[in-house]
């Protein structure tokens, strides 16, 4: 719903014009922004009212505190990402005033941000009112100390350059300035900023951030905004509503994309901003800041890329279908065409030209591993997602009475496993043994008896009878997830089974899970039915709308913990030792004989 309170923005377009004027001679990529009342220097938000920039509430709050003092200041924007807030209506904004004010302030800052480390996270520069301040910044720093620095308040902002380094020595000049290219080539794996109890969005894209076949097919996906992508005709008015100039599936590559670039020391996290924007918007039960379950965000996560993904098409003879391999009988893949790689790479790299080698190694890794983008576009039964997490369930009912059995095949993307009860029984008498996956799956797929309530309706007794249910996977998937349910109803309030589970973190062997006769999975033509972890999230606390969640992965080889903004390399003991909620295993390849 759009925001009543537009007319609260004020700002005028001399704003935007003092900028201008200042872009030519000022290098305004090297001004930061900073709180008026605490100098805080991130998560800063300016009001659109009077260009007050104050911190945010996750900060010391100052932005908010301003709303509440002052009439018709309820609209900020923030100076990261550009997302627009409303302290009154407590959402994002997503309308815009008559007169475009707000997207034309985004576009001018977007032009001038040449120092950008990331598409949805970057550091914006100030504005400055006066040709005249301009005058006086450049003749302050031409005489300053090689450890001064200044401040200078404007339109109710304080302005504070980086410090900067004056010697007359050129070579050490040079040596200085090489050096300080070196340490920004460094990349290191970031986190991701908490918004306000997001931390079950946050572990759940950095696990898919480390699922190399889902990533690299968004890192390798055009903008779509591009010319390269089309919407497909909708098959109602509803859904064309829903998804007209929303798109999960952007702004999760963006974040995607900026992830796998890493920072160069300059980020300490990414902010998902524009992402959980959208998410706002399609899925409105995930608005406000109130804890939600990683699992209920995943599901719906994928089944919106599903649903977006059906409705693209990537153009023929764009940079993406030239690259993408084709696959093969048996479950090779070639390359259609090798000098299409540095197009596609300038494709899906949006921010710089320099990110082009980087992405052109993402690409032709997936070319050589992964099923091609064009093929999933040519079937629209298929999707990314259902490649990657879609396997076939197979459900027997078969009657007590007659014997008759009846058969049906299910898609899943995962796999909800209970805990078995003798587990976790109130009699600590009774806990001698530690629960194993291997346990959650056997319970999975055993042979249960129908309750009275679950009578089925049997065609050759032509009534309901008694009968037995099983599940056998027919087909598993790529990347096989598996969900612990922790959570139970408890007469009237749920309650969490905080009970540890041990799993292997190599070598997890689906076979006697698999139906004997079952069809071969994809990509392999000796269907390899061991599983190796590849993330992990783990939540803490006691209850499933409170406490906090965090993620392992296996980045680069080495296992790093994610916790929001804060990353850690930890020992595979560390990982063993975690209460999994959700896990995350790769298929491995046929032939690979990796042992744990």
């Amino acid at each position: 719903m759009d925001c009543p309170h537009i007319s609260c923005v004020k700002i005028t377009r001399d704003v935007i014009k003092n900028k201008k004027n200042l872009c030519s001679t000022t290098p305004l990529s090297k001004l930061i922004w900073k709180c008026l009342d605490c100098s805080m220097t991130k998560d800063n938000w300016m009001c659109l009212n009077c260009a007050t920039v104050l911190c945010g509430r996750y900060e010391n709050g100052h932005a908010l505190k301003h709303s509440g003092e002052n009439t018709d200041h309820d609209l900020c924007m923030n100076t990261n990402n550009l997302s627009v807030y409303c302290y009154k209506c407590d959402e994002f904004v997503i309308n815009d005033s008559s007169d475009n004010i707000i997207e034309e302030l985004r576009q001018e800052l977007k032009e001038n941000d040449t120092d950008t480390v990331s598409e949805t996270s970057s550091t914006l520069e100030e504005v400055s009112s006066s040709k005249s301040t301009q005058e006086s910044v450049s003749t302050t720093s031409s005489t300053s100390s090689s450890d001064s620095g200044w401040e200078e308040p404007l339109i109710g902002r304080r302005l504070r350059p980086r410090k900067r380094t004056i010697s007359n020595d050129s070579n050490n000049e040079n040596s200085s300035t090489k050096q300080r290219k070196s340490n920004s080539t460094i990349k290191r794996v970031v986190g991701l900023r908490n918004l306000g109890n997001t931390c079950f969005m946050n572990s759940v894209l950095q696990s898919l951030s480390n699922i190399q076949e889902f990533s690299c097919y968004f890192n390798a996906l055009p903008s779509l905004e591009s010319k390269q992508i089309k919407q497909r005709a909708y098959h109602s008015r509803s859904f064309k509503e829903n998804l007209d100039n929303v798109f999960v599936v952007e702004e999760l590559r963006k974040v995607l994309l900026n992830l796998s670039q890493g920072g160069d020391g300059t980020k300490a996290a990414i902010s998902p901003e524009c992402l959980f924007l959208v998410i706002w918007k399609v899925v409105p039960q995930f608005r406000g800041h109130r804890q939600h379950d990683a699992h209920e965000f995943l599901r719906y996560m994928l089944d919106r890329l599903h649903t977006e993904l059906q409705q693209v098409t990537i153009l023929t003879g764009g940079a993406i279908t030239n690259l993408t391999p084709a696959i093969t009988g048996t479950g090779t893949t070639t390359t259609n065409n090798q000098s299409t790689t540095t197009s596609a790479t300038s494709t899906a790299s949006t921010n710089s030209n320099s990110n082009n080698s980087k992405n052109g190694k993402d690409l032709n890794k997936m070319a050589t591993l992964y099923p091609t983008i064009n093929s999933l576009a040519k079937n629209t039964r298929n999707s990314i997602v259902t490649n990657v997490f879609g396997g076939i369930l197979q459900s027997e009912v078969r009657c007590l009475i007659c014997g008759m059995e009846s058969k049906k095949h299910d898609p899943f993307l995962d796999l909800s496993l209970d805990i078995p009860e003798k587990f976790y029984s109130s009699d600590p008498d009774n806990d001698t043994s530690v629960c194993n996956i291997s346990d959650c799956l056997s319970s999975f797929t055993d042979v249960e008896e129908l309750a009275e309530t679950e009578l089925y309706y049997c065609n050759s007794c032509k009534c309901k009878q008694k009968s037995t249910k099983r599940f056998w996977i027919r087909r598993l998937p790529n990347v096989l997830c598996l969900h612990i349910k922790r959570f139970r109803w408890n007469n009237f309030y749920r309650t969490k089974i905080d009970l540890r589970i041990s799993f292997p973190i190599n070598s997890l062997d689906m076979s006697q899970y698999v139906l004997n006769n079952g069809p071969e999975t994809r990509r392999s033509n000796s269907s390899c039915n061991i599983y190796d972890l590849a993330a992990v999230i783990v939540h803490h606390g006691n209850g499933s709308s409170c406490g906090h969640y965090t993620s392992f992965a296996i980045h680069n080889g080495m296992w790093m913990h994610f916790n929001d903004h804060t990353v850690k390399e930890v020992s595979p003991n560390a990982v063993a030792d975690c209460k999994p909620y959700i896990l995350f295993y790769i298929r491995r390849e046929a032939g690979n004989n990796k042992t744990s």
